[in-house]
């Protein structure tokens, strides 16, 4: 059933992986969307630069063929069966909307942070050079609009990390250290 209101709307829904214990999880989630005109493309196992770039430009190369790209991270669950309903509506409502950024639960953090990111088809990135903030590379003049929803008040749309294990732990803390060393890049 989709949700009235909502034009059609080809998604493509991107799922890095290594070892993520959620992975199963995660796949299930996109799955069981009740929005229906979407696909999946999955990098596995691969460095996180490299991931980026595969995953960016496979975005750029199918830009005919999609009108959202959705970058989804294989410890995430996405816990509104709507949740592609809703995206749909966000981008037919402002036609200036180019990129949307969604809060997902981090149960590293025990709070809500900014992890999940969708844009039309029209962006662009380019090559990643950068080694810690690898969702910041897209050419800013390809965006006209950018949204970030709000912080849900009771139900969580997306849990990040809920059955880490050993080694995304220790990954999640060494990069999220090394980030704070950085520079932000905005």
């Amino acid at each position: 059933m989709q949700i009235v209101g909502t034009e059609a709307m080809k998604i493509l829904a991107g799922v890095m992986s290594t070892i993520e214990n959620e992975y199963e999880e995660c796949i299930a989630s996109i799955q069981r969307q009740t929005y229906s005109d979407f696909d999946i493309f999955e990098i596995k196992n691969q460095p996180n630069k490299v991931a980026h770039d595969q995953l960016y430009s496979h975005f750029m190369n199918n830009s005919g063929e999609y009108n959202l790209f959705i970058k989804i991270d294989a410890d995430m669950i996405i816990e509104d069966w709507h949740l592609f309903e809703k995206i749909v509506r966000a981008f037919t409502e402002n036609e200036r909307l180019d990129w949307l950024t969604i809060p997902v639960y981090d149960h590293f953090l025990n709070e809500h942070i900014y992890g999940v990111n969708v844009y039309r088809n029209c962006v662009k990135w380019e090559k990643n050079s950068e080694l810690y903030y690898t969702d910041r590379v897209h050419l800013d003049q390809t965006i006209r609009e950018h949204e970030k929803w709000p912080i849900p008040d009771k139900k969580t749309i997306i849990h990040h990390c809920p059955y880490p294990g050993d080694y995304q732990a220790f990954h999640f803390g060494y990069h999220r250290m090394m980030k704070a060393g950085q520079p932000a890049a905005f």
